[in-house]
């Protein structure tokens, strides 16, 4: 692909000089101010056309591989309304967890008659 500069004091300048040599339909890359004004970068619509069908048509000729997805064993899904394990903050919230009983919460604690 043939990419072209084009230098001028101001962006209107760069993009008049850009269609006037390589058409309406060219393609801007980058554009950037520089210390003399602004540069462009660009090509031309036939250079975009050539690189996008050598693209296309190389391609088509490779062999998708299988995806992933279609070669991966499916795994039987979790029920949506299975609730996940409870972490424990202590290893005494633990133990009353594995035993049924319930540990005082600080509210409970709080008040003691």
């Amino acid at each position: 692909m043939m990419v072209k500069k084009f230098y001028a004091d101001s962006s209107r300048e760069a993009l008049r000089l850009v269609r006037d040599a390589l058409g309406p339909n060219a393609m801007i890359l980058s554009n950037r101010k520089t210390a003399g004004g602004v540069e462009i970068m660009a090509v031309s619509e036939a250079e975009v056309e050539s690189v996008t069908q050598s693209a296309a048509i190389r391609s088509t000729s490779r062999a998708a591989p299988p995806s992933r997805l279609e070669s991966a064993p499916r795994l039987e899904s979790a029920s949506r309304f299975e609730a996940p394990p409870r972490v424990h903050s202590s290893p005494r919230a633990a133990a009353a967890s594995r035993s049924g009983v319930t540990a005082p919460s600080r509210a409970e604690q709080a008040v003691k008659p």
